[in-house]
């Protein structure tokens, strides 16, 4: 139990001290970060590609379950959180999809995609 404890303290104190440099500093598990440049993110990724491909961002779906995935989850047009993510994915999605191992992401293609083809 100490050594969970720990590592917990030391994580913290590494976020703090990450948070202070001009990165972007998200997550997508207990024990890592993802550290990007400044104004790199998922977000900034899904703008560019619906940009060099002429869509228009009304247009696009994105899916997501963790922390990492707001910033993508509140830019696209219709955003998907997992129903089994965490509650910061959820809050920035406009719908919530099954669990991705009960076909989540399937059934919300269907829904939304195929059957408006």
């Amino acid at each position: 139990m100490k050594d969970k404890q720990g590592a917990r303290q030391i994580r913290e104190g590494l976020e703090q001290a990450i948070r202070q440099l001009p990165v972007e500093l998200t997550s997508s598990a207990d024990i890592s970060f993802e550290i990007m440049p400044e104004g790199i993110n998922k977000a900034s990724g899904v703008i560019y590609c619906a940009k060099i491909h002429g869509i228009d961002m009304r247009d696009v779906m994105v899916f997501g379950d963790h922390e990492n995935d707001v910033c993508m989850l509140k830019v696209a047009g219709v955003s998907v959180a997992m129903e089994n993510g965490e509650e910061a994915a959820k809050k920035a999605a406009s719908i919530i999809a099954p669990r991705a191992r009960d076909g989540g992401v399937g059934a919300v293609l269907e829904e939304y995609v195929l059957n408006r083809i």
